[in-house]
């Protein structure tokens, strides 16, 4: 998921939050459907919530269009 958003939209954070939320997802499906212990449902949705917190700054540009892309050069400052 993180390579194929990559591909898609050459965003890394965009990659990092879509391919933790399907990972989260996914755990919390495993966790419901196959008799884990329940500290991985915690462990999905904790490092999912976790994943979206620290890229708030990521989030903040990607929805005003100016998180930079790879392989695009930085900006002069």
């Amino acid at each position: 998921v993180f390579i194929g958003v990559i591909l898609v939209t050459r965003y890394s954070s965009l990659a990092s939050l879509v391919g933790s939320a399907v990972a989260g997802i996914l755990m919390a499906i495993a966790t419901a459907t196959i008799p884990l212990d329940p500290w991985i449902y915690v462990y999905a949705v904790g490092g999912t919530a976790l994943v979206w917190l620290f890229h708030q700054d990521n989030i903040e540009r990607l929805l005003a269009g100016q998180e930079r892309k790879i392989g695009t050069p930085r900006p002069e400052e």
